[in-house]
Parts: structure tokens; sequence; C-alpha cells
């Protein structure tokens, strides 16, 4: 298949998967944010579903990545800019429908829901200029106003949750790994505090950093920079950065889910063949070795195009050297450390 059509049919899966697989019954109450946007300009609001819990779960939605008008609104979108329908779109890991075997692994939980309309990753914290229109990069901005809010209304009691995870699918994984700090800094120090990240990508093409604007540039380096990342426009395998990732993040029990071929991470995304990111995430610079070094971050990495196991039971169950997605997720939420599997 072209270049062109596989980028475009890893596109449409990956809206398919945000927008389409909508099965879960919590009992969502939407919570406006003062200041906060979704990228056309329009209010951003969070999802609540508070349970008689010692145990919260917060998720960052995912879904793509914007750095133009074209992409942004046009004919070349690549994300989705305006605020969520009226029920979120939540990931098996947190559905809590049907018979209690197919639950998810934290359908007994408390849930926060960051819906994700901004195109930055949540990372963004300006309001860009491109022509015609304006876009609001205001992800991560949107994030650290909720947590205030949330705590400053009472609305969550953050330092009473025993157990806190963190999850994220693609843009949200991402979001997972760099709102830790900004969520540890109202949450017990007792806590236990686990992130799950499904697949953040972290592996580019040389030319993937030419496409934003120095506005968003600048607006990533600083949210990476909290989590140990100090990268350069030169740096095509944020992996690498593992070993301070693991000192920024000490007190949290890291698990990252990656597709050796990520369709979505490689071609649409990453300015790079499948093949190529395949060489990069099992690399010396690459996820598997780069953990090696770590005590709390591990990694699941089998060898397919797939792109995000945990949003539905399905992938969850695809396989690396014997162990499932959802098999890595629960060793990781029984704070087992050095976990690594990968396809050899």
């Amino acid at each position: 298949m072209p270049r062109k059509r596989w980028a475009g049919a890893a596109l449409f899966i990956l809206f398919f998967t945000f927008f389409a697989s909508v099965t879960q019954a919590r009992n969502f109450a939407r919570v406006n944010i003062p200041g906060a946007h979704c990228g056309n300009g329009s209010p951003y609001s969070v999802w609540l579903d508070m349970k008689q819990t010692k145990k919260l779960m917060i998720e960052f939605m995912g879904g793509g990545a914007c750095w133009s008008a074209q992409t942004c609104f046009g004919v070349k979108l690549r994300t989705w800019m305006f605020p969520i329908p009226t029920v979120p779109v939540i990931s098996w890991m947190s559905n809590d429908i049907g018979p209690e075997n197919t639950h998810g692994l934290m359908a007994d939980s408390s849930m926060i829901y960051f819906p994700y309309c901004t195109g930055d990753v949540h990372a963004g914290r300006h309001k860009a200029d491109y022509g015609a229109v304006k876009a609001y990069h205001t992800g991560y901005s949107n994030v650290t106003r909720a947590l205030q809010y949330l705590s400053d209304t009472g609305l969550v009691p953050f330092s009473t949750f025993k157990q806190v995870v963190l999850y994220g699918a693609s843009a949200g994984a991402i979001g997972s790994l760099l709102h830790a700090p900004n969520v540890e800094k109202y949450l017990s120090p007792s806590a236990d505090k686990i992130i799950l990240a499904d697949a953040p990508g972290m592996h580019f093409g040389e030319t993937f950093w030419n496409k934003f604007s120095d506005e968003l540039v600048s607006d990533y380096k600083k949210a990476f920079a909290t989590v140990g990342i100090n990268f350069t426009n030169q740096d095509t395998v944020m992996a690498r950065y593992l070993p301070t990732v693991a000192i920024a993040l000490k007190s949290w029990n890291v698990g990252i889910l990656q597709g050796a071929r990520d369709v979505v991470m490689s071609l649409v995304f990453g300015n790079i063949s499948p093949n190529g990111h395949r060489e990069l995430v099992y690399g010396h610079q690459g996820l598997f070795e780069m953990s090696v070094s770590t005590s709390n971050i591990s990694v699941w990495l089998p060898d397919t195009l797939q792109h995000t196991f945990l949003l539905a039971g399905v992938t969850g169950r695809i396989d690396a050297d014997g162990v499932s997605g959802i098999e890595f997720a629960k060793k990781i939420l029984a704070r087992e450390t050095q976990v690594r599997v990968r396809t050899w």
C-alpha cells in the first residue's frame, strides 16, 4: 500500500478508536473549568465519576495532534479541536459495564476524565495564529487549571485516595507522563502512584520537529522538561531520556506500552516508516534498552502495527513474548517493577 494510503488508513483507525468505541456505564458529571478552552475557543470541561472508594483513575483522552490551519481545522485534519460529545469516550481500562469478568482493571475506581481538544498532546500553553484561524493550544494549562479547581472546590478529595492511576493512550499517554508531577502535588505522600502510558511514541524521524511552530516547540520543551526530557530540535529518540524520566517520576511506578511498528506514531505523525520506527524502539537508545537502568519504568513492546492497546479488551490481548498487554498492566497495578517485555 502506498505511503499516503497507509497514513490515511491509520488516521481513520485513530479517530474510529477514540470516537466510535463507547462502551461504558459510568455516572459522569460534567464540570466546566474556568479559564480553560478547547482548540476552537469553546469552554473546556472535565468529567467526574466519584465512587465510595479509595482508588482514583485519571484518564487523559488521546486523538492526534496538529500544527497548522489545515491540520487543526482543514482538509489535512489530524486531531479534534472542539468539545467532545455529552458522553465521554473512555477506555476499556475504566469500563464498568456488563458482567464483572468483562470489567476494566479500574472499574471500581473514582474517575477524572480529561478530554483532549487542543491538538498539543496536553502540553500547550498558548493561542496560535494560523492566519485565517486561531487555535488554542492550551492543553497543559487546561489540566493544571482543572486540577487546581477540582481541589479548591472539594469536588475531588485528592489527598484521601490510597491508589492513584494515570492512564492515557496516544496523545493521552504523553499527557499521563507530563502531568504526573502536577497531579502528585495534590496527593498523599503515602498513596500508591501508578502510570500506564499506552502508545506515547517517543521514536521519530529526522524531520519530525520541522512541522511545528517555534511557539509549539517551546511549549513542548517546557512541558517535557518537567519530567526530565530536555530535548533539542535534533532529537529523534525521546526514549533515550528514560533514565532522567525515572528520576523525575521517582514516586511513580510507570508502565509503557508501545507497538514497535506503530503505524500511527510512525507514518501519520512521526515522519518515519513502521520498520524504521521498529529499529529505534528496539535499538540501543530505544525504550527497551533505556529502561534497563531504571528501577521504576517497565516496558511492553510487541512487534505490531497496532496503535494503543488498553482502549479495548481485544487489543489488550495482543501478545509479546507470552505476555498480553492486559497481563502487563496487571503487573504494573500490582506494583511489580522492572518488567521488560518485547517480541524477540
